[in-house]
């Protein structure tokens, strides 16, 4: 059975229905043959497509590369992708016991929780000293019980307690008041005008007044060469 020749054409007719399913050999001098089928899309209408080189329908022929075109440095050759693929493991591959399988690292580590809770703890869980954080010279002295300094000492030393009492060489408080209890204020003695007014007039010997509550007695001594008068007083 002879199998029946594509025809051969220069131009295309339109793309339309009644072409669906043909197909044509487009020969065009100094060029490749392409060979064509007119075709439905998915929006309804008909196309041209290249049946040896069309990647995909709806593409104007006459767009593609030659079969011979080089990429440039963007993308690697079959070669270089060989070379970077030969060092590269399947991954179905096993590693051997030099590794950790993820069942076998999830039970060596504890959980997040686990961990959480160890990174939380302020209890001293690994027993730390304090020589061990550069704290060996500190002490754990509560405030109440640290010692004052020696410039503190000397200054308290010069002190005396709140609850000391005096010696013999001082009055109490209580003595002062018994003491100060048998004395007249200043302001009931006469001022010495006062004395001048009644000398004044107290000339007989043994006559006395009243004078601001002290009784005041007049007393001549005609011994006394330079002829002074004594005054006596006394509290009324």
């Amino acid at each position: 059975m002879a199998i029946p020749s594509i025809p051969i054409v220069d131009t295309l007719p339109p793309a339309e229905a009644s072409y669906r399913g043909h197909m044509f050999r487009v020969y065009l001098e100094g060029q490749d043959d392409q060979l064509v089928m007119c075709v439905k899309l998915a929006d309804g209408t008909h196309n041209w497509v290249d049946v040896l080189v069309e990647p995909a329908f709806g593409t104007t022929a006459g767009t593609y590369a030659e079969g011979s075109h080089l990429h440039d440095d963007r993308y690697y050759t079959e070669t270089e992708a060989d070379a970077l693929l030969a060092g590269k493991s399947a991954t179905s591959h096993l590693h051997d016991d030099r590794y950790y399988t993820e069942t076998e690292s999830d039970g060596r580590y504890p959980s997040n929780a686990t961990f959480t809770s160890h990174t939380g703890n302020t209890a001293n869980p690994h027993s730390t000293t304090k020589a061990q954080v550069g704290l060996g010279s500190a002490d754990n002295t509560s405030d109440s019980a640290k010692p004052i300094s020696s410039a503190t000492q000397t200054a308290l030393n010069g002190k005396s307690a709140t609850s000391h009492l005096h010696d013999d060489r001082y009055y109490t408080e209580t003595e002062i008041n018994s003491q100060m209890a048998g004395k007249a204020n200043t302001g009931d003695i006469p001022t010495t005008e006062q004395i001048q007014d009644i000398v004044g007039e107290m000339l007989v010997s043994g006559s006395a007044m009243i004078l601001d509550s002290m009784v005041v007695i007049v007393t001549p001594r005609y011994d006394d060469p330079a002829g002074k008068m004594y005054l006596d007083l006394e509290e009324g």
